[in-house]
């Protein structure tokens, strides 16, 4: 005979061991989260067989995902999707974006790995050797800065999105289950009531060996699924905490998107090198940078909000 309070015993230890391991995966996905934002930094990066400037930002994600995201961005914000370029690019060829240049041009998001780091580069190509940069379109430069940030906006909102709609599909199966569980509880606790009714009065042996290990039997399976729904309720708690947290990520998202405190500018460093007969025949025009960022935020007032995402 089969020990129940020993059975009962060993599926709630078994249970609390899965309830321990979903709430340290879940907390682990939102370690993840918490890193992510919308910084956009000034790179040169060497395309085909030319270095041309970029903005680029750290991920934390698989490429893979990027890319897929990407693909449905520039389909959503220019009408043309982006095509591969090898296996760590992605290319809008003859991309018409007004707000970058009024010339056509390659756009290119190329795939950066650097240690445990992987960045994304956004670049816009005119031509063979002609690429927009600070010095000749500190314009387009700016709001190429700002197409970054509008698709790590898209990509980070789709990323949230699709963690909230997965953990909705698994908190409305654990409520489904639950609601199953106590109609079959219920179900079976009539039973058994109803069985030992019938024994009282029962002369046959065998029916009576039968009932009383149907008996048993749906005992066993109210104690397992009694165990149970503790655990799937915890579950939906700890679902509805994370969405509630994810939730919150897209709300910073958001708030970071909109408290842009980045500028037109490249570091000391990555200064391009010149010859001083240069400097006397075109001034460099990063000395009116304060006379650029007043246009660029007209620019922004007048664009508004007119990216397109799940808001």
């Amino acid at each position: 005979m089969i020990d129940v309070g020993v059975t009962t015993h060993t599926n709630q230890i078994f249970m609390a061991m899965k309830k321990v391991l979903f709430v340290f995966l879940l907390w682990g996905s939102l370690q993840l989260a918490y890193s992510q934002d919308l910084t956009a930094t000034h790179t040169k990066i060497p395309v085909t067989d030319v270095v041309v400037d970029s903005w680029t930002a750290v991920l934390n994600d698989d490429m893979s995902f990027y890319k897929e995201t990407f693909v449905d961005f520039t389909k959503q914000e220019f009408g043309i999707k982006a095509k591969n370029s090898g296996k760590t690019e992605l290319i809008v060829e003859k991309a018409s974006i007004n707000r970058v240049s009024d010339k056509r041009g390659d756009l290119r998001i190329t795939f950066i790995t650097e240690g445990s780091d992987t960045k994304l580069a956004l670049s816009f190509l005119l031509g063979y050797d002609i690429w927009i940069n600070p010095q000749d379109h500190p314009e387009g430069m700016e709001q190429l800065r700002q197409l970054v940030r509008d698709y790590l906006r898209y990509h980070y909102t789709e990323y949230y999105n699709d963690i909230i709609e997965q953990d909705l599909k698994v908190l409305n199966g654990h409520k489904k289950s639950i609601d199953k569980s106590e109609k079959s509880i219920n179900n079976m606790r009539k039973q058994i009531t109803k069985n030992e009714e019938k024994l009282k009065t029962e002369t046959n042996a065998n029916r009576t060996a039968s009932m009383q290990k149907k008996n048993l039997q749906n005992q066993e399976n109210i104690d397992r699924l009694t165990a149970e729904i503790p655990v799937l309720r915890d579950k939906i708690t700890a679902l509805d905490e994370h969405i509630a947290q994810t939730k919150t990520l897209m709300k910073n998202v958001e708030a970071q998107y909109y408290n842009d405190t980045g500028a037109l500018s490249i570091p000391a460093t990555q200064e391009p090198q010149v010859e001083e007969s240069d400097y006397v025949e075109e001034p460099d025009p990063l000395d009116d940078i304060d006379e650029f960022e007043d246009q660029g935020e007209d620019e922004d007032d007048e664009e508004g909000s007119g990216h397109r995402g799940n808001w």
